[in-house]
Parts: structure tokens; C-alpha cells; sequence
């Protein structure tokens, strides 16, 4: 059985068991050739440093990155996005729980619709039973706890994205 910091979410299509590991690191992993196109991942995080590094982990990753400061500019950004003509969902949102204005939670149980199938990964500092079983009930594709690797971040970030690909 997993631990609070090992929780998979387990009644998601997308489930991916993230791991507390020491602290945020960079890393090096290689740029991504495996598909036709390059994910669109959005990014929510109120922390600048930490929207920074993860964002630059992101992208050295091969991935595009739209970056947004809290849940309020998350959800602008994907209204604009989805009403400009020719646009399409990111293939994948990666947002902090607590931030300024709309929660990830609150984001995550605001888009989760019969129609809208973009996965959510989750990340918090402040992971406790009752988040993880929202974020389960909810739909999350994965949480993690902060502090955690940038590589589980990324490996979470792959699996989801490999498999809607």
C-alpha cells in the first residue's frame, strides 16, 4: 500500500505513482523525439522561482510551455485559448493546489466535464489525506508533494502525455 507521499491516483486513466523525494532539483534529461508534435503543457504556479525551474525543466524536456501565475490566469488563459479561433486544448495541465484566487482544485473540479478530457497533474507543499482523496475524487492524473524530484515531475509528465498520445 502506498504511502501519503507514494499515493497513486488511482481512478484516473492517467495514474502515475508520484514520490517525495529530497529536494527540487534541475536535471538533464534528453529532449523528447517520440511524437509527431510537441505537447502543450499549461503551467500553474504562484511560486516565480519554482514556475521557473519547472517550466525550464519542461521545456529542455521538449516540451512547450505556456506559463500562468495562479488559478485565475489559468483559467483566462484556457478560455482565451479555447475561444481564438484554430485553437485546441494543451495536452496537459500542471498546476500548484494553493494559489491566489482559484485553487488546482478548484480548477480541476471546474473543468472536469463529460466533454473535456485534458489530465491534470497535481503538485502541493501541503499534501494530506483529504487532498489526495479530493484529488482522486476529482480526476487528477497525479499529485505529487512537494518537495519532489524534477525527474518524477517529468516521468509523471511523459506516462500522461504518452499515453493520450
Amino acid at each position: 500500500m502506498p504511502t501519503e507521499t507514494e499515493r497513486t491516483i488511482r481512478n484516473s486513466p492517467h495514474s502515475y505513482q508520484g514520490t517525495r523525494c529530497g529536494g527540487v532539483r534541475r536535471t538533464t534529461l534528453e529532449r523528447r523525439t517520440d511524437s509527431l508534435h510537441q505537447a502543450k503543457i499549461v503551467l500553474a504556479e504562484d511560486d516565480e522561482d519554482m514556475r521557473d525551474l519547472l517550466a525550464g525543466a519542461l521545456k529542455r524536456a521538449g516540451y512547450a510551455v505556456d506559463e500562468v501565475a495562479d488559478g485565475n490566469e489559468l483559467l483566462d488563459h484556457l478560455a482565451d485559448g479555447l475561444l481564438a479561433e484554430g485553437r485546441v486544448p494543451p495536452d496537459l495541465i500542471v498546476s500548484d493546489i494553493r494559489m491566489p484566487g482559484w485553487t488546482g482544485l478548484d480548477v480541476l473540479a471546474g473543468l472536469r466535464e463529460p466533454d473535456w478530457t485534458v489530465p491534470i497533474i497535481l503538485i502541493t507543499a501541503f499534501g494530506n489525506e483529504e487532498t489526495h482523496a479530493e484529488a482522486e475524487r476529482l480526476g487528477a492524473a497525479v499529485l505529487l508533494d512537494k518537495p519532489f524530484d524534477v525527474d518524477d515531475l517529468l516521468q509523471a509528465v511523459h506516462k500522461v502525455i504518452s499515453e493520450i498520445s
